[in-house]
């Protein structure tokens, strides 16, 4: 609240001076030489016990300045209030029924957030007893089927205590491990070319033999079939049965060909994906270790019973 005026401070200090608004005090807080600056109560104070009652709306506080024994009054003071009936019924209808309507949609949002929780749980839970059946489904088929085997293991051991091992001699043993599903077996053909180009032929044999006792030569020959698109994996196995029968009556040479082809083979794996390493017979490599098995165990599989239990 300010008041006006000239001289104002020349005889007295804003400490000096008392300030009310009607029965309230006017806390002082600047008085200079032409103002007088105080704050006043937060809410409108009744009028003074001095003050006049008028008819109608005259019934304010007086605004009075003390200077010792000398009161001035200044005037009456109204406080600015804002009423209901300042604000529009309308606009009253209008808040209400937007804060009716937010509430609702809130409400409605925590029902279907509440809703969708609980769908989420059951389903969880529901695929969760479907997890724990299907493993208490697999654990059982795994207990069955190890019995199963083992009873046929059984079954097979008492077999051959009464019967003997039921083995094929060498070259037939061979050809249905180098050549499956071969009604004529490379093994069993002569030469068959006319008798003029016989001897060129036999002399071409005769290098390429040579060529094959090259590990050079053969290491990469083989890799250069290995990185052609077309050569299919039965085509592969095919060639490498043939290697195995030139190779056959070198074993020492054909294994020291088979450790320099495995090593290239790991890196290989090792650089795209090892677990795929031997899981299947597709590569001219794995045909030849699978043949050079073979060709290993089948001294073994005439005099241990094991062994061939296992191997078959």
């Amino acid at each position: 609240m300010c008041s006006q005026g000239d001289n104002l401070d020349l005889a007295v200090t804003k400490d000096e001076l008392e300030v009310m608004v009607g029965e309230g005090v006017c806390a002082v807080k600047t008085l200079t030489r032409n103002h007088l600056y105080c704050e006043p109560p937060p809410q409108q104070p009744p009028p003074g016990p001095n003050g006049k009652k008028r008819e109608g709306s005259d019934n304010l506080p007086e605004f009075t300045v003390r200077m010792g024994n000398l009161n001035f009054s200044l005037g009456k003071v109204q406080y600015d209030t804002l009423s209901l009936a300042t604000f529009p019924l309308e606009a009253q209808i209008g808040v209400g029924v937007g804060a009716s309507i937010v509430a609702l949609i809130v409400l409605i949002i925590v029902l279907i957030y509440r809703r969708k929780s609980k769908q989420a749980l059951r389903d969880y839970k529901k695929v969760q007893i479907q997890l724990e059946n299907l493993e208490t489904s697999v654990r059982d088929r795994c207990k069955k089927e190890f019995t199963d085997l083992m009873t046929e293991m059984m079954d097979m051991s008492s077999d051959l205590v009464g019967s003997g091992i039921p083995f094929l001699d060498y070259r037939r043993y061979a050809e249905r491990i180098f050549f499956p599903g071969h009604r004529e077996s490379p093994l069993r053909r002569d030469l068959d070319v006319q008798e003029c180009r016989r001897q060129t032929v036999e002399q071409g044999l005769v290098q390429l033999s040579n060529l094959l006792n090259s590990k050079l030569f053969l290491t990469k020959f083989i890799h250069t079939l290995e990185s052609q698109r077309t050569f299919s994996p039965r085509d592969r196995a095919y060639v490498a049965s043939l290697l195995t029968v030139s190779l056959h009556g070198k074993l020492e040479y054909f294994t020291d060909i088979l450790k320099t082809l495995l090593n290239d083979l790991v890196e290989q794996y090792v650089a795209k994906n090892p677990k795929l390493m031997l899981r299947r017979t597709e590569t001219v490599v794995e045909k030849l270790l699978t043949n050079w098995m073979s060709i290993c165990l089948y001294a073994f599989v005439r005099v241990s019973h094991h062994i061939y239990s296992r191997y078959n």
